[in-house]
């Protein structure tokens, strides 16, 4: 069996963070090993709390984890700080595995979940050790240090993110008006994934694409093969996603 190590924070709504990495792995035929970077209060309205706790629980966490089981990926979401992401940092310098990170920046409800000081070192030292970074338009702006509002635009950021380490950059066009184009690039190649539009406000959405890119890879998919294979199963999810509370309907548990 193969297995991935997911970075993230905990919603106890299931909705996204560890829980969505979880269920998506598992539904996808891989085992899901963890490290929790926060803890949140959250339900389908919004964020309310979040407890970061200190540093070395993280390095802790995932020591144990990398010195015991043989990783196959690894998929990074919330780090909630910048200690958090020089830890994670350092230790990939250490374990080298291919590495999917998803910049999470802000929650579907718009609370920060990592600050100022955590962008930037995330920016000047994780993203050079990662393999593939999948950013929405408003993450690939805050890495590039430009505004998008078109295709050129994001093809630009797909270049500047490139060149500051990580080997494939996806940015996930869906926030931008028209029809959702996804940007795949790798220094030299430029692939778009094109699909209708799903007129549906989600929670989840990039934790269950990011993970399934680190499945897909972690069962020997090539990055376009497992790229295509993310996105139409993330689509899937959208168009049976439930709606359990009063709020946003989460993606990652369908409908029967």
């Amino acid at each position: 069996m193969k297995n991935v190590l997911c970075i993230g924070g905990f919603d106890p709504s299931g909705a996204a963070g560890i829980l969505a990495d979880s269920a998506t792995l598992i539904e996808l035929g891989v085992i899901p090993l963890t490290a929790i970077t926060a803890l949140t209060s959250q339900n389908s309205q919004g964020v309310f709390d979040i407890l970061i706790p200190e540093p070395q629980h993280l390095r802790t966490q995932l020591e144990v984890i990398l010195s015991d089981y043989s990783v196959r990926a690894i998929k990074i979401g919330m780090l909630g700080n910048s200690d958090n992401v020089k830890v994670v940092s350092n230790l990939l310098k250490i374990h080298r595995v291919t590495v999917v990170l998803d910049p999470v920046f802000y929650s579907t409800s718009n609370t920060a979940l990592l600050d100022t000081e955590g962008i930037s070192v995330l920016i000047n030292q994780l993203l050079a050790q990662c393999s593939i970074v999948t950013p929405n338009i408003s993450e690939a702006e805050k890495l590039a240090g430009i505004k998008i509002n078109n295709d050129a635009d994001i093809e630009k950021a797909a270049r500047i993110i490139q060149d500051m380490g990580p080997d494939w950059v996806i940015i996930k066009g869906g926030h931008l008006p028209g029809r959702p184009v996804d940007f795949i690039f790798n220094g030299n190649d430029l692939l778009k994934l094109e699909q209708d539009r799903i007129d549906k406000q989600m929670r989840g959405t990039g934790c269950i694409f990011a993970s399934a890119l680190a499945a897909n890879l972690s069962l020997g998919l090539s990055m376009p093969q497992s790229a295509l294979a993310a996105k139409k199963y993330v689509t899937k999810k959208i168009q049976k996603a439930v709606k359990l509370g009063s709020g946003a309907p989460q993606a990652v548990w369908e409908s029967k």
